[in-house]
Parts: structure tokens; sequence; C-alpha cells
């Protein structure tokens, strides 16, 4: 997790250049890199020195990843306005959470992982050309899971999902903030009115949801998740 140096998280919303850092976890260790900069690559220890964090008020104690990562997030997102760099000082930590936090969704906003239908955003490209705005990526959604061979929205009305070895409960559909107008390439906003949000907001906009497109998982039973894996669903009132 991003944070502040006083530990308040920080996402794309307020530094729109995260969404040019590309993250690696595995054999312990977490590689950042970005464009125009050396990757750096970070242990994740368990024991390392804690921070007390917030998450949208969830008091957490996390791992702070260190003075180096903290330097390397700090140059490659800019200083957000503190005066922090000017005494040398990183305006942002990175923290760990190397155990589950006892929140739910743990470090993501509402639940761990994000789906999408690809006829989903073929849908969202085709009202845009007619409306001469050019196609945007799946980049711009940051979902986990890109499912094919499906119609237009219809993760909407899966309940309960078996991929692979894992199964999944739908939490919610997944209410939009501005994030999908960000260029994940470069990390700046599309020039007024002409980002993906605009476009979605003339047809995806529900009572009480505001503007959706994909749905956010729990997983109710782990297992390993491979590219070209049968995806089985199941809607309201009808479970395996």
């Amino acid at each position: 997790m991003v944070a502040s140096f006083g530990g308040q998280l920080v996402t794309q919303r307020q530094e729109p250049k995260l969404a040019t850092v590309q993250a690696d976890a595995r054999s312990g260790r977490l590689v950042l890199s970005a464009p125009g900069r050396e990757p750096i690559s970070i242990e994740l220890v368990a024991g390392g020195a804690t921070r007390q964090a917030s998450l949208w008020s969830y008091p957490l104690p996390l791992v702070d990843l260190g003075a180096a990562a903290a330097a390397w997030i700090s140059r490659t997102i800019g200083g957000g306005g503190s005066i922090l760099p000017l005494l040398g000082v990183p305006s942002h930590r990175l923290l760990y959470a190397p155990r589950p936090t006892g929140r739910p969704g743990g470090l993501s906003d509402v639940a761990p992982v994000h789906l999408v239908c690809a006829a989903s955003l073929v849908d969202l490209n085709a009202r845009r050309l007619a409306a001469r705005l050019p196609p945007v990526t799946m980049k711009r959604f940051r979902p986990n899971l890109v499912v094919d061979g499906c119609a237009p929205y219809s993760e909407d009305g899966w309940d309960y999902l078996r991929i692979g070895g894992a199964s999944f409960l739908r939490t919610s559909r997944c209410p939009r903030c501005t994030v999908p107008d960000v260029d994940p390439e470069t990390g700046t906003a599309d020039p007024g009115g002409t980002g993906p949000m605009r476009s979605l907001g003339g047809y995806r906009t529900f009572a009480g949801e505001g503007v959706v497109f994909g749905v956010y998982l729990s997983p109710t039973e782990p297992g390993a998740l491979r590219e070209g894996d049968v995806v089985q669903a199941w809607g309201e009132g009808a479970r395996p």
C-alpha cells in the first residue's frame, strides 16, 4: 500500500502517476518498475518496523518496506505538494501486510478480486466510436480477471463462480471513480468529457451504486488460477 508519510492511504485518485507503476511479487520480493525509472527490488520482510496506517479510516499496523522503497515511490509519483522532499524526507511510504489485516477486503477498496467480461469493454468502445471518441484499453479498469466468451455485462448477474481450482462469491458490482479517466501509459487525465467515465455515465448509472463496470469478488475457496481456465457461473438462487 502506498501511503502518505503520515500513513494515510494514497491512490491514483490523488496521484495519477501511480497508474504507470508495475508491480511483480514473487519469491518473497516485490519488483516495482515505471517508465523512465530503474526498477527496484524490495524484500518482503514479515518482521520489519511497523507503522500505524489508515485505509478508509480503518486503522492498520503495517510493515514499512524501508527508506529505499519510500524514496523510489516518492520520486516516481512526485511529492503531491508536500514540502517533505525539500527537507530530504520522502513524501510517501510503501507499506506491506505480511499477514491478514482483519479488515474485510484486506488492502483493497471493497474485495480482493475484480472481474470484467471482455465483451463489456467491446460494447463500451463501440459506444465511444459512435460518439467519435477513441477506444480505451482494459488497463483503465484494472481487473484481476478478464473473461471471454460471455455477453456484455453478464458478469452483473453472476453470484457464484468457479474458476480453475478456486471459488468466488460476488460481493457487488464495481462502482467506478475517476481513475478510468487516467491514461495508464502516461499517468495523465483525459481532456474534459472525453474519458470512459463520461461514456459509462450515460448508460451504466444505477441508483445507490453510481457508475458501475465489472464486479467485485471474494474468494470462498482458494485455489490456483491459470490463463484459459473455464469459468462456471451461477446467478441468484442457483448455487453449486
